[in-house]
């Protein structure tokens, strides 16, 4: 959305998102989130945590890959 970051509303979503970021990177528990962020339930956070599974997504799609390109690289490689 556009107006992410822009508004009082999106920058609300930009500093849940960056709290997500170094909560997760510091292990520590998604109920922070729900307290910084006033919320009365966990799943009112989920919108700040989209952005990690999206990157979750990126990443084993890049690791299959890389296995794919791998597994064929090695079976060209070895001796018959």
């Amino acid at each position: 959305r556009g107006d992410l970051g822009t508004t009082p509303h999106g920058l609300r979503h930009a500093y849940g998102r960056s709290l997500d970021a170094a909560l997760r990177s510091s292990k520590l528990s998604t109920k922070y989130i729900q307290i910084a962020m006033h919320h009365k339930s966990p799943a009112s956070q989920e919108v700040y945590t989209q952005a990690e599974l999206t990157e979750m997504h990126r990443a084993l799609t890049a690791a299959q890959s890389h296995l794919q390109a791998t597994t064929a690289h090695s079976s060209l490689t070895r001796p018959a």
